[in-house]
């Protein structure tokens, strides 16, 4: 019984190498990769106002940015995303037959703490804001 062991695991191992041997090709890929479109994100959220820059490679190629909607997203010829309303839109990029697209979602900053204080004919109202740009934001309302 050995014997036959020993001659399946030698067999076993035959086929494993000529299988390793034939998957295994040292042929060249073609790449075009002048008429290929890389961006260095692939989705962004922003808050609206914000604004991100893409960038596209190969950088010494000429590409055409466009947005699906721009009453949410806009972006001009050098890649600046500028969110303008919420809700959710794509950025796209082309050059040539290639194509590329950016998922961007736009929503509102969210309040972390809202305090109102009254007194003396007027009211402060103090918003603090989840959004790096803008940390509180101050109402003051006179009688």
């Amino acid at each position: 019984m050995s014997k036959y062991v020993s001659k399946l695991s030698k067999v076993g191992i035959s086929l494993f190498a000529a299988f390793c041997m034939m998957a295994c090709h040292t042929g060249e890929i073609d790449h075009n990769y002048e008429n290929m479109v890389y961006v260095n994100q692939n989705s962004l959220n922003l808050f609206f106002g914000d604004t991100e820059q893409l960038t596209a490679s190969p950088t010494e190629s000429t590409f055409e940015w466009t947005s699906e909607d721009p009453s949410v997203a806009t972006v001009n010829n050098e890649g600046l995303v500028t969110a303008t309303g919420v809700g959710n839109t794509q950025i796209i990029i082309t050059q040539g037959e290639w194509t590329q697209t950016v998922d961007v979602t736009v929503s509102l900053p969210t309040s972390k703490e809202v305090l109102a204080r009254a007194g003396n004919k007027r009211v402060l109202i103090e918003v603090t804001i989840d959004n790096e740009k803008v940390q509180k934001m101050n109402v003051v309302c006179n009688n």
